[in-house]
């Protein structure tokens, strides 16, 4: 049996690569030098999408070099990208998926990268510790867990909705902690989430 690693490469690498690297492409060469499979490129994180020529370039070297690609987005509220959970629960900068704007900004570069890539994977963060108003009036049936539970669901199938309206072949996979009972308490339920997307990590 072989162990095939996979390289997660974020997006301020790509944005800012190293002093001692030629570029993205080079960055893309040594990962193959390395002995990687396959390589996760960060298409977005928070509001600070990828340039498209650049995405271009390094999926074609990885290509090229024989690694398989997935683009992958962090959902997390910086730069201005869709509306910050209110609270504090948690330090960690995580999205309210009550908001329209949320869903929306998350559609859209879900679908951009759906296009560059068969896989896509919604990385880190896929969670939410919300406590404005609108998820108070959510919870008040219910409580907490149960609202935030609810609403993950229901916000992850409108984004595998989006990722196969790109692209139809498209898998959408997301990525979450190690930490099972955080990822309960934040609304993230393996459970469900293995019904809707095409692959829990």
């Amino acid at each position: 049996m072989t162990t095939e690693y996979i390289a997660y490469v974020s997006a301020r690498i790509l944005l800012e690569p190293p002093e001692d690297a030629a570029g993205p492409e080079e960055l893309c060469r040594r990962l193959a030098g390395l002995g990687f499979g396959q390589a996760i490129l960060e298409g977005q994180y928070g509001g600070e999408p990828v340039p498209e020529a650049l995405l271009g370039a390094c999926v074609e070297q990885l290509a090229a070099e024989g690694l398989g690609v997935m683009m992958a987005v962090r959902p997390v509220g910086v730069d201005g990208f869709g509306q910050a959970a209110q609270g504090v629960e948690t330090r960690a900068p995580l999205l309210c998926y009550g908001a329209e704007s949320t869903l929306a900004g998350l559609e859209q570069a879900l679908a951009r990268l759906a296009r560059w890539s068969g896989r896509v994977v919604l990385a880190d963060g896929f969670l939410t510790s919300c406590r404005c108003a609108l998820c108070a009036a959510g919870a008040a049936e219910g409580g907490w867990s149960v609202y935030r539970r609810r609403i993950l669901t229901r916000a992850a199938q409108r984004l595998r909705g989006a990722v196969q309206a790109a692209r139809p072949d498209a898998e959408l996979t997301v990525k979450l902690s190690h930490n099972y009972d955080r990822n309960l308490q934040f609304g993230a339920c393996i459970s469900d989430f293995a019904e809707v997307f095409d692959g829990v990590w």
